[in-house]
């Protein structure tokens, strides 16, 4: 008999801050070579999608808690943002991807709720 498993808001909020602060530390290494950036593994566009569900994920999952929500909301910005820089990248223009790399690195800066 398999266990039932619980998903803890938390513990899914957490990971997805580690990927994102991931993605803003090796972007930040390579921010004047699109090949590079676009090469990266996963890169903006597919985090931005896992995180998209992710949020939608804890949306459902944390319904009554405001701290719950303010993490799925969260997420949900780290995806919109990443969705920028994916854009930006795949549209060459190169001087956008630092101001959006810079904007996401502060929305991940964020005190984490109890």
């Amino acid at each position: 008999m398999e266990e039932e498993q619980i998903l803890d808001p938390k513990d899914i909020y957490l990971r997805v801050l580690h990927v994102t602060a991931s993605f803003v530390r090796q972007s930040k290494f390579i921010l004047l070579d699109l090949d590079a950036l676009m090469a990266m593994n996963p890169n903006a566009s597919v985090l931005a999608h896992q995180i998209r569900r992710l949020s939608g994920i804890l949306s459902i999952v944390s319904t009554d808690d405001y701290d719950n929500q303010a993490m799925a909301s969260n997420c949900l910005q780290y995806a919109l943002q990443l969705s920028q820089i994916a854009d930006a990248i795949t549209e060459g223009h190169i001087d956008r991807v630092e101001p959006l790399v810079k904007e996401l690195e502060a929305l991940i800066n964020v005190p984490i709720p109890n």
